[in-house]
C-alpha cells in the first residue's frame, strides 16, 4: 500500500497536484463559480478553512494549466482551458507589517504582473495599468486578492482598485 502525502502547511494547488499530495475535490465548484458570471465573487471563510488554497486553484483554472486539472471533477465539465491575465495579490506575508512596507510588497507584485501582462511598462504607472486591466471586458482578466484585513482595506482600495468597488464604511 502506497503511503499518502498529506498537505499540511502547503497552500499552493500546482505544488499539491505536481507533488501528489492528497486533494480534496471540489474543483466542480471552481467550475461553478467561474461560469456564475458575477464580476465579483467575495469569499468569507474563516481562518484555516482554505482560502488560499482557493484562490491558488483558483489562479491555475483561470492561468489554463489543464494539467493540474488531469482526473479531477472540472475535467468532465465544459471550459476552454484559455489562458487569462489572472491578478494574484497574495498578502499573506504583511499580515504585521507596517502600512508602508504592504505598498512596498504590492508595488513588488504589481511590478512582476506588468512584466508580464503589461504593453509599456516603463510609461506606466500602477495605477494606468490596473485601471487598463480593470476596463477590460470580461473574462478577459481575473483579479484574486488573497488576505484582506480591515487595517488594510482603505490602502488596498486606494492602490488597488482604480474604481471605488466597496461603499465605504458608515
Amino acid at each position: 500500500m502506497q503511503r499518502r502525502k498529506y498537505p499540511v502547511g502547503i497552500q499552493t494547488f500546482s505544488r499539491l497536484r505536481r507533488e501528489g499530495y492528497v486533494y480534496v475535490d471540489k474543483t466542480d465548484l471552481v467550475w461553478q463559480m467561474a461560469n456564475e458570471n458575477n464580476p465579483f465573487l467575495f469569499l468569507a471563510r474563516p481562518r484555516r478553512f482554505g482560502k488560499s488554497l482557493l484562490a491558488s486553484t483558483l489562479h491555475s483554472f483561470f492561468a489554463g494549466e489543464r494539467e493540474l486539472f488531469r482526473g479531477l471533477k472540472v475535467e468532465q465539465l465544459e471550459w476552454d482551458w484559455k489562458s487569462y491575465p489572472v491578478l494574484h495579490f497574495d498578502l499573506s506575508g504583511t499580515k504585521h507589517l507596517p502600512p508602508q512596507m504592504v505598498e512596498e510588497e504590492l508595488s513588488r507584485q504589481l511590478k512582476k504582473m506588468e512584466q508580464v501582462y503589461g504593453d509599456d511598462i516603463d510609461e506606466t504607472s500602477h495605477r494606468e495599468f490596473l485601471t487598463k486591466m480593470y476596463n477590460r471586458p470580461l473574462p478577459s482578466r481575473i483579479f484574486i486578492v488573497t488576505e484582506r484585513c480591515r487595517p488594510r482595506e482603505r490602502l488596498c482600495q486606494r492602490l488597488l482598485l482604480p474604481h471605488p468597488l466597496v461603499s465605504k464604511p458608515r
